[in-house]
């Protein structure tokens, strides 16, 4: 996949990443804003990332 200049370039471009994008929940979307990614690669691993972070975080979840 290309990469893109942001995440909103991404989500504007791409109707694949805007779908993922759009079934995430809100907090992982809330803690996505800002960050600088460039590829739906990267996007994926970011959002493995908070996931990880949330069951170490809250592990009754």
């Amino acid at each position: 996949m290309a990469d893109y200049l942001s995440l909103t370039d991404m989500l504007d471009r791409d109707r694949t990443v805007n779908e993922y994008y759009q079934a995430l929940p809100d907090f992982i979307r809330s803690q996505l804003r800002g960050a600088q990614i460039t590829s739906f690669d990267e996007l994926q691993k970011y959002v493995q990332k908070i996931e990880m972070q949330e069951r170490t975080e809250y592990p009754e979840l």
